[in-house]
């Protein structure tokens, strides 16, 4: 079956409301045939809203009840209306348009605007006719209000141009692929790339695309191991641009259809260089920071500033200290020193932070515990943080007794939060032209933290401060203009938590080119923005640190050979260096690195090792000589090749020392993981005790960290309990990967569902140094799964109880089936693989209904559902008629899915409705028949008998000769009524009034028939005796009083046919009586009287007039007392 269907509940036969105007006026035709069946019953019990107005007048004759719900006008109310009231000021002129239309049997006018009595505007459809109602031309007109439909309409195009707005100025580059590996789509952002159109792409394979070879084969692999295992994945790769080389993070999204496969591959990829660049340019920078800190012959040393704990050390410090018989690290000096030492040092200290300014201590004695004395040659100085506030104490000591141990907490720290912390996504973002947000995807509330309702509705300018609000603010005032603008900007959370955006602002534009709204996509930057803050911080420490050391210290690079850093004291000794120093040049010279270097330098690069323990005789700008102690550390780039040389020039008699501060990062780190989503527990993981345990930890598990810190789980947990605990780690310990399993015992516990992720977190040297367990609290997921599975099991049950069949199709030609019940083998006798064939369905329709329901199947998208019936073939051979009904499926999005439908057999009851309509017409043309012709035959009778009694009389012939022709035209009425099932037409009447005449007296009738070949004007059934007889009075009187001519009168009979109107006009030779006046009665005989009784004046108008020695007799019939005539009925 080519198609898709959608289902909907099945209505009892006779019961179902019609979907399309065509149906409703199969229906109404039905029920409003004539008028008097219409009035007697259907007009007042019509679920549709009808009106009844006047030709003439405007006049509404009469309403419904669904009418006047749908107005709100009460009946009086509405009486006194016409139908220019109830329409549009902006459309009354087509109300005098459409009645100038004729409307056959049934007119649909398509959608217009009506007004109710609230002032309320309402589209709706009419379906008309032309009717006679209480012997009135009038305008019967049927009302189907389409207002919320042509809504709903509305909203889905605008819903429409915003998705594909959001998709067409989306930065990231979004593609879809197939199993064959061929893109199915390609955004816009791809020409940034590859400097080609989507166009150019779309309907290609990989391999036929413009990409290298080792890409191709990369990105099949992914893209074939997706459709294999459905999974998503992310990977991160870098391909050569025009511009350079940019990077990549991309996601892979396989696409399922309805039977659970993987359909296609859904890539979206986001240019990451600039935070790859950010975090190259900080990984060189804190290589070069620790090469000069660690490989410094001074001690360095940091304090905290509020606490004067000592937080840092480097290894020429650490060997001082160890004589001191332990570690300093988190001690005050009354922790370490004797109280009298620890006071001048404490004074000291808050001297330093409270000035702002260096202080320098030639001589410190310290004494360790065993009695052995270090003096120390200290300088401190304060280090200030972004807001300017002292952050640390930064000390250097010349003692050269600890020199070896070096801080790494760093790396490991950075390595740490980088597995911990997730990447954000985009925040999206639908404005208004006032800048109110209408719209936020659930990425963004995810990312702000918030929900709904916090963003839709407030303006955009809302979220921002000065002076990004400034910005904001001219970005908004481009889009509006049809431009699209770009600013970055710092914006809060709902959650108070500062994040960077990199916001793009863009117009929506409609079908006129304007912008109808405006959209704004935000990428989170704020990592980017802190690895820049950080970076800049890093230099200013590395600045600082250097300018304070007593050390000359020098930066050259390997490339040139040319000085791109001094310290102040370097600056001294070798003078100012250039305006613009060289840049960090990096890659390969053509200059040999012997010609560029001197030996020493050439040999710390051959040994790839710092070279010490020498010393050079050096004079400084003054001329001054001194003895220097030097060290050159060599530092290589990722390439291995020779990149920095680092100079340690040492006055033996000022040396400095330096080191930098890590506690800020554990801080940081802590606070993350504190504020994670998920449970967080940090283990040693040679003791396996609790080190760390974070807030959802503690709500998830119920102990908190306080509880669990520094124990075992045997100490904190059941027995059983602590057993699996301590045999998952070992298990995550052994295996040296993450090791995911279901911590069942929190379901007994504490009645949630929790998984457990224990990932092993090794240090430099590969040895597992920790235990991190994410816990995840599925509890609700699992509900939402059982819900489902509960679901699927009733929709399986009610499909196998209904009697119709159920199916599903896609919305795309040739509408494939996807899904067909089984009930279709019994409606049909085909097999629902039969329906799985190509062609098959649209074969079986019958060759008169197949065009009809393809065009109707056609509208669905468009519709919203489709509803019809038609003739399919048996399996035997024999043809069923079936009813269909379908809808569409929409997504969550609101973007078309697929369609279900329902199929059902009706050839029963489409027979006998057919077989008691037949029934009924042939048993009421029987009765009328026989009922004229007993008429017919007893009117003759009576007019024999009269002319017989002719000779007996001849005083009074003459009467009884025209109430003989009287009698012979109404017999003659009803023999034409009694030979035909339909109405008696003028014409036949006319014909039949001329050929009696011709029998009863001598006279010559001359006919002149102008009618159109359209269906012909008939006479109403309550006209055609009366309009008879006045035209056999009227022939009569012409032939009576006309001049005969060798005893015959000659009459000319003119009938025309015009529209809705007959004109018959009779002639014959002579003259009117003196005084005669039609109007007033005058001079006018008996016959005259009869006539004039007999013609209705709202239908009929009658002159007579004499001109050149003629009397003319025009009459002239109209509606109600003719109508049309059908042509299968007139013929």
């Amino acid at each position: 079956m080519d198609r898709r269907r959608t289902a909907r509940t099945q209505k009892a036969p006779g019961k179902r409301k019609p979907s399309s105007v065509r149906s409703v006026a199969a229906r109404l035709g039905d029920q409003f045939s004539s008028f008097g069946e219409w009035e007697k019953h259907n007009f007042e019990t019509s679920s549709y809203p009808i009106r009844i107005f006047d030709h003439e007048t405007l006049r509404y004759l009469a309403v419904n009840d669904a009418a006047l719900r749908l107005y709100g006008y009460t009946r009086e109310e509405f009486l006194r209306l016409t139908p220019l009231d109830t329409r549009h000021p902006d459309e009354r002129q087509l109300v005098t348009e459409t009645l100038a239309l004729p409307t056959g049997l049934l007119r649909h006018l398509p959608a217009r605007r009506h007004v109710t009595k609230s002032g309320e505007t309402i589209i709706v459809e009419l379906i008309v006719q032309d009717i006679l109602y209480r012997g009135r031309k009038a305008r019967l007109s049927f009302t189907i209000d389409v207002t919320q439909r042509v809504r709903n309409e509305e909203t889905l195009r605008r819903r429409e141009a915003e998705y594909c707005a959001l998709v067409h100025n989306a930065p990231d580059i979004i593609a879809r692929f197939d199993r064959e590996l061929r893109c199915r789509y390609v955004n816009p952002a791809i020409a940034t790339v590859m400097q080609i159109p989507p166009r150019a792409i779309i309907g290609r394979r990989l391999g036929d695309l413009d990409i290298p070879a080792h890409l191709v084969e990369a990105w099949s692999e992914r893209i074939r191991d997706v459709f294999g295992t459905a999974t998503e994945q992310v990977v991160e790769f870098g391909c050569e641009c025009p511009g350079g080389t940019r990077y990549y993070e991309t996601r892979l999204v396989p696409e399922i259809d309805d039977e659970r496969n993987v359909e296609s591959v859904l890539t979206i990829s986001r240019d990451i260089t600039t935070r790859k660049q950010a975090e190259e340019e900080l990984k060189r920078q804190k290589r070069l920071l620790e090469a000069v800190i660690e490989n410094l012959p001074v001690g360095v040393f940091m304090k905290e500033a509020k606490t004067l704990r000592v937080v840092m050390r480097n290894r020429a410090n650490r060997l001082m200290m160890q004589a001191l018989g332990g570690d300093e690290i988190g001690k005050t000096p009354y922790e370490l020193h004797p109280k009298a030492l620890a006071d001048a040092i404490c004074a000291i200290d808050r001297k330093v932070l409270e000035t702002g300014e260096m202080v320098e201590i030639p001589a410190q004695e310290i004494v360790a515990s065993s009695g052995k004395r270090i003096v120390q040659h200290v300088r401190k100085v304060p280090v200030l943080d972004d807001d300017g506030r002292p952050w640390l104490l930064l000390g250097i000591a010349d003692d050269v007794t600890e020199r070896r141990r070096i801080e790494t907490a760093l790396r490991d720290s950075e390595e740490f939060l980088r597995r911990m912390i997730e990447s954000s996504r985009d925040c999206i973002k639908v404005l208004d032209l006032d800048g109110r947000i209408t719209w936020v995807n659930a990425g963004g509330l995810a990312q702000m933290d918030a929900e709904e309702s916090a963003f839709v509705g407030r303006s955009y300018l809302d979220f921002w401060n000065q002076p990004e609000r400034e910005a904001a603010h001219h970005a908004l005032l481009a889009a509006r203009a049809g431009s699209t603008a770009r600013f970055e900007g710092c914006c809060p959370t709902a959650a108070g938590t500062l994040k960077w955006w990199d916001e793009i602002v863009a117009p929506i534009l409609g079908p006129d080119g304007k912008a109808q709204k405006v959209l704004v996509a935000s990428r989170d930057v704020s990592e980017r923005k802190l690895a820049e803050r950080e970076l800049s911080r890093q230099r200013r420490l590395l600045e600082a640190i250097i300018d304070s050391l007593p050390l000359a210290i020098f930066v050259a690079d390997a490339l040139t050979g040319e000085h791109v850093l001094r310290n102040r004291l370097a600056r001294e000794r070798f003078g100012e260096l250039p305006a613009t120093p060289p840049a960090l040049a990096r890659g390969a010279s053509s200059t040999p690195l012997a010609e560029r270097l001197s030996a020493t330098d050439r040999m710390a690069f051959d040994t790839r090792r710092m070279l010490e323990s020498f010393e050079e005789e050096a004079s400084g700008p003054s001329g001054r000589r001194r003895i220097e102690h030097v060290r050159k550390v060599p530092l290589f780039d990722e390439d291995d090749r020779p990149w920095m040389l680092v100079g340690i020039a040492d006055d033996i008699t000022q040396q400095r020392r330096r080191e930098e501060e890590l506690n800020r990062q554990k801080k940081l780190l802590a606070a993350v993981i504190e504020h994670l989503p998920v449970g967080v527990t940090v283990k040693d993981a040679r003791t396996l005790r609790y080190l760390l345990r974070n807030r959802m930890a503690e709500a998830l598990t119920g102990l908190s960290d306080a509880v669990t810190r520094g124990k075992r789980a045997d100490e904190a947990w059941a027995p059983e309990l602590a057993r699996s605990i301590n045999e998952t780690d070992a298990k995550a310990l052994a295996g040296g990967a993450p090791l995911r399993n279901d911590f069942t015992a929190l379901r007994q516990l504490r009645g949630r569902i929790v998984r457990n992720l224990k990932v092993p977190v090794p240090d430099d040297r590969g040895k597992y140094t920790h235990i991190v367990s994410i816990l995840e609290d599925l509890t609700d997921i699992e509900a939402v799964h059982n819900a489902l599975r509960s679901s699927e099991e009733r929709l399986k049950q009610l499909i196998a109880m209904s009697p119709a069949a159920i199916f599903s199709f896609s919305l795309e030609p040739p509408y494939a089936a996807t899904y067909i019940s089984d009930h279709v083998l019994t409606q049909v006798g085909w097999s629902p693989s039969d329906f799985a064939a190509p062609g098959f369905w649209e074969s079986g329709i019958h060759p008169e209904d197949r065009a009809r329901v393809l065009r109707t199947v056609e509208r669905l998208r468009a519709d919203g559902r489709y509803a019809c019936e038609y003739r399919f073939r048996h399996k035997n051979g024999t043809w069923r008629w079936m009813h269909d009904e379908a809808r569409v499926v929409l997504n969550a999005d609101g973007s078309p899915r697929e369609g279900i439908g329902v199929w059902m057999d009706i050839t029963e009851q489409h027979e006998e409705a057919e077989e008691r309509l037949q029934r009924t017409i042939r048993q009421r043309d029987a009765l009328v028949k026989e009922v004229h012709h007993r008429i017919k035959n007893h009117l003759q009778g009576i007019a024999g008998l009269v002319r017989q009694k002719v000779p007996a009389r001849p005083e009074v012939a003459p009467l009884l000769d025209s109430v003989v022709a009287q009698m012979n035209s109404v017999a003659l009425v009803y023999g034409l009524q009694s030979g035909a099932a339909t109405r008696v037409t003028v014409e036949q009447v006319l014909k039949a009034v001329c050929a009696s005449l011709e029998g009863l007296v001598p006279c010559r009738i001359i006919h002149k028939w102008d009618s159109r070949p359209a269906p012909p004007l008939a006479l109403s059934e309550n006209a055609a005796v009366p309009i008879a007889v006045a035209l056999n009075e009227l022939m009569y009187n012409a032939a009576k009083h006309g001049d005969a001519c060798e005893g015959i009168v000659t009459i000319e009979v003119e009938y025309t046919e015009r529209e809705s109107h007959a004109r018959i006009c009779i002639a014959n030779a002579g003259k009117l009586p003196a005084g005669f006046d039609y109007a007033s009665g005058a001079s006018c005989g008996t016959g005259l009287d009869l006539v004039k009784t007999l013609l209705d004046p709202r239908g009929s108008a009658l002159e007579i007039i004499e001109r050149d020695d003629c009397v003319h007799t025009v009459l002239t019939l109209d509606g109600p007392l003719t109508v049309w005539q059908p042509l299968e009925s007139a013929a």
